[in-house]
This record gives structure tokens, sequence and C-alpha cells, in this order.
């Protein structure tokens, strides 16, 4: 198959990427297929509900009826995914601040090979990452998605991660273009911004993704974010976004920066990109440069062939996305023949996530020499700092501060546990902390740890604690050790979320068993301070 000899409609629908959760409704797959011969499906993990030719009601493993679409679809499918792991019990992957703070080329090529097994376990082409953004905003709250904030190290350790996720067959994706970093607004709500003069962009942003093409990475993710020091000029609904700017899309990616590769928009529903239309969205998002649609509805396709007979979008346009699309294709293998998948080695890629956990702790400060805790500290207080949100998130943070606990208590350390501790009278705290040999404080909070009151008071009583018997055990936003714990003189960065691998991993740093070698790969104000 030759994506070139397709019809008009079959050549549009090719552009589209849906979500498995979008496909409901009666009749077959076959028909759906049929009638809307879309290019692939974006996979994610969990059961499915009241799908095409599912049973009212029923549940059916969402791997399963991604399998039951190719073999429906009259042609091969492309399937992406943010992340799969590997089974139930599979470790998922760990936060890249925990492989940069690594600071291993090695490292990192075994993480993309790694990620890639996953992949090729779910029977996934594509993954929509790495993410290459830069943290320099520090209340950006998708900083803890961030590795560096230096665009070398960024280089350094994101290239290995591409070449060892392609090896595996498995595409990579670099987003969000242009950049997401420099302001505080999230894309998910509303329009973000990368605010950096062009020439600065050129040197920071620009530098990384020319690189990631010298990588061979094979997609680019254009996001709901504007780069205005460029082209200020919206194509559609008076946002500049990349999304909607045939400059930022077509003249600064493809042209400029000469990417070859396929170019898949950020996903249409959300609110950075809503102008009230998601079928308008859609046709603007392909017009602009997008090579393929992420979550468009699929009414869109009618009125993209609309526009293209009308003229008013040059089949130009469409012939530049086919021949971007086929290019994709035929690197991963994928024609009519069933598409085979790479070996999966299920312990190699458990004990990648694991080293790379281990490797990414750093000790910032150990002043009062409180690192490592010995065995004369037989009281422990441990304080969670993490605010009450959705029950699931909360319990499940709960949950893997309980198994801290555990894993102390397990050493011989009696341990109390509260959460998000509370006390602003001194006699009073000095009393309750008293019959306490250390105090572990987990902090596991969002990029500003007083946005949510429960967290705002914990944070304010931690401050009136003894130096002597505070420990500071991150979990959150590398930035907090200047802006919210400058004066604490016992930190350590986790680089990593709270869960059973990197709560383990922890356990042993802090006893002494495992040394910290990881480093901060952010400008802090407090790196003089930080522990050799």
């Amino acid at each position: 198959m030759r994506l070139k000899d397709l019809t008009l409609r079959e050549k549009v629908y090719k552009t589209f990427i849906m979500n498995t959760n979008h496909m409901k409704g009666t009749g077959t797959l076959k028909e759906y297929f049929e009638k809307y011969p879309i290019g692939g499906l974006y996979f994610s993990r969990g059961a499915v509900r009241d799908l095409i030719e599912m049973q009212e009601g029923s549940s059916v493993v969402r791997s399963d009826f991604v399998k039951a679409c190719r073999k429906a679809s009259k042609y091969p499918l492309v399937v992406c995914a943010d992340g799969a792991n590997i089974g139930d019990e599979g470790l998922p992957a760990c936060q890249t601040e925990a492989l940069g703070a690594a600071d291993s080329e090695e490292l990192a090529y075994l993480y993309g090979k790694a990620l890639g097994m996953q992949m090729n376990y779910n029977d996934v082409d594509w993954l929509l990452g790495p993410c290459i953004d830069m943290p320099l905003n520090r209340c950006a709250d998708t900083v803890s998605c961030s590795m560096s904030d230096d665009p070398e190290v960024t280089v350094k350790i994101y290239s290995q991660v591409v070449k060892g996720l392609q090896d595996q067959n498995v595409a990579a994706t670099v987003k969000h273009f242009p950049g997401i970093g420099t302001h505080h607004v999230n894309m998910h709500l509303a329009p973000g911004k990368n605010v950096l003069p062009f020439e600065e962009w050129m040197k920071t942003y620009g530098y990384t993704y020319q690189k990631m093409f010298e990588a061979g990475a094979m997609c680019t993710m254009t996001s709901h974010i504007s780069l205005n020091s460029y082209s200020d000029k919206s194509d559609f609904g008076g946002l500049s976004i990349a999304t909607y700017s045939k400059d930022l899309t077509i003249g600064l990616l493809k042209e400029k920066l000469g990417f070859d590769g396929v170019v898949v928009t950020d996903a249409m529903t959300m609110g950075g990109c809503s102008v009230g239309d998601q079928i308008e969205q859609s046709v603007a998002a392909f017009a602009c440069g997008a090579d393929f649609i992420l979550w468009p509805p699929i009414e869109a396709g009618e009125r993209i062939i609309e526009e293209l007979e009308s003229g008013r979008i040059p089949m130009e346009r469409l012939d530049d996305a086919i021949e971007r699309i086929q290019r994709f294709l035929d690197r991963l293998g994928i024609d009519e023949k069933e598409r085979e998948f790479s070996e999966v080695d299920a312990t190699f890629v458990d004990d990648v996530m694991k080293e790379t956990i281990s490797k990414g702790i750093t000790l910032v400060r150990n002043k009062q020499g409180n690192l490592p805790i010995t065995t004369e500290k037989k009281r422990i207080l441990v304080d969670l700092i993490t605010p009450q949100v959705t029950n699931n998130i909360t319990n499940k943070k709960l949950e893997h501060a309980e198994y801290f606990t555990q894993l102390l208590r397990e050493q011989g350390f009696e341990v109390d546990f509260k959460w998000n501790y509370s006390c602003f009278v001194e006699s009073s705290m000095q009393e309750e902390i008293g019959e306490y040999d250390a105090v572990l404080v987990l902090l596991d909070t969002p990029f500003a740890a007083g946005i949510f009151k429960d967290g705002f008071n914990s944070v304010w009583s931690v401050h009136l604690m003894p130096m002597s018997k505070k420990i500071i055990l991150n979990f959150g936003s590398p930035f907090f050790i200047d802006d919210y714990y400058p004066q604490e003189e016992t930190f350590v960065q986790v680089n990593s979320e709270m869960n059973r691998t990197s709560v383990e991993a922890v356990v042993d740093a802090i006893l002494g068993r495992a040394e910290m070698t990881g480093k901060l790969q952010v400008k802090v104000h407090g790196v003089s301070m930080l522990a050799k």
C-alpha cells in the first residue's frame, strides 16, 4: 500500500489519530473503518467501556480493543501512546528529572531502550515523547516533567533516549514545540507562551530541536504555545499558537529548522487551543501544517475534504502530509504485512528504571551531619506534605508514604506517621517533637508549596522544627531548594515522583546503603551549598 494511491477521502483520514475513548456507537469495527479510514489510534492503559462491538456496559483491556481495530481496518494503523508499562506489575517510566540527575549517556540510551520495550510489549508503534522542554521559569506547573535548564545537558541525554527508543523500532516524538518552560500558563488549560526573544530561543529551544533532528527523532509535536518573537500572526481563532500558525509549523519548524519527519498536533481537546468549535479547530491545525491530528472529532475529515476541493486549503498541504506520513510508516516497517514487534525483557526494563531512580537521588545539603541515619536515632516522625486533591492521587501518595514508614520499621526504628503535620505554637511543637530523634519530611506538592491550604500550614510548621532533627526529602520541584527551603540544612532532592520504587531507593540512600550521586541540573541560588 502506498498512500499516494489512495482516494482523496482516504488520504485525509490518514491524518487522523483517534482516541479509542471516542470510538463509541453501534455497528461493527469493520464498518467504522470503511467509513472512516483513519491513520491511527491513541493507546492508554486500563479498561474501556461501551466501544464499538463491545457489549453495552462491558469492559475490556484497551490493548485487546486496539488489536481488534488493527484486524478490522482495511489499511495498517499506527498506534501511539504517552506511555505504557509492562503488564500490571511492571514499573512505569520514572521521571526524566532522575535521568538528568544521573547524568549518564549510557544510562540514557538504556532508558530509551527500556521505553521501547514497554511500547513493544503493548504493540505500540510510536511514543509521544520524550518531552525536551526546559524549566526556564520555575513557576511553570509542568516543571516536574523537565530534566534540565541547560540545552547542552538536554541534548546530551535526550539524543541518547531517542536513539535507544528508535533502536527498538519505536518512533520518538520530541515535544512540545516551540517549547514549554518560560511561562507559567499550562497549555492544557489555556494558550501557552514561549516568551524568549527569538535569538535566545534559537540558542536554547531551537538548538535542542535541531540536535534532536540530527539524532533521528521521527516526529515533532507542536503544541498550543506561541512564540511571538518569531511570529505573532494567527491563522485561526485569534490565537498565535503553533497549532494555528503556518509561520511556526511550516516556516520555522519544517523550513528554517529543516525538520523532514512527521508533525503531530497536541491533543485538540485541550483548553489551550479551544475557540469553541472542535471541528474547525482540527481543520485549521491541518491547514497550518500538521501532518497528524491528535484526537480530532471524526466529522472534521469531511470539512477538510470540502476545504481541499474548494481550493481554500491547497492540495500541496495534503501532499506534504501524505509524503511525510509515508516516510514515517516506511521507517517503522508498517505496510500490509503484520507488524513485527521487538523482543521484550521485562527484568531489563525494571532494572533500568530502578537504576535511574537510584542514581538520580541528589544530596543537596547535609550541614548538620544528619545523614546517613544511624541506629542511634531510634524514634522517627515521618511527615508527609501533600495536598488533599482527588482521592485516587492522594490515596496513592498516602499508600507510598506508609510503605516508607514500614521499611524504616523493618530496620528496627520506631516510626510515627503524620499527614500534613501542623502546629504553629512553639512550646506545643517542642513538646511534640521533643520525643523524636529525627523528623523526615516527605515533600510531595505541586510547583507552589502553598497552593493548597493543607500543604501551606504544614510547610509553615516544618520551618519551626529544630534543624538538628530535620531531613527534607523532596519529591517535588527542585526549585523548592531556593523558594521554600533556602535555610534548611539537610535536604535531599529525589528527582522522582513518590512510588514504591523511589521510596525503596530513598530508604537505601538515607540509611547509607547507597551513595547519593545525582547532580542538580537546574540553576538554584543555593548551588554553592551543594554537598560534594
